[in-house]
């Protein structure tokens, strides 16, 4: 299964806890207060 991850993902690995963390604490801050409405992918570029 992680193979066929690696396969299908173009960073070729999983997500660690810490970059996804860094996105949640980015769209929930102040720092995000001019974005609405987005639908952002998260998931290292994957390719379905």
């Amino acid at each position: 299964l992680l193979q066929m991850h690696d396969f299908w993902v173009s960073k070729g690995r999983l997500g660690k806890p810490q970059e996804l963390a860094e996105f949640a604490a980015f769209m929930v801050s102040d720092r995000n207060s001019f974005m609405n409405g987005e639908v952002v992918i998260v998931d290292g570029g994957a390719v379905t």
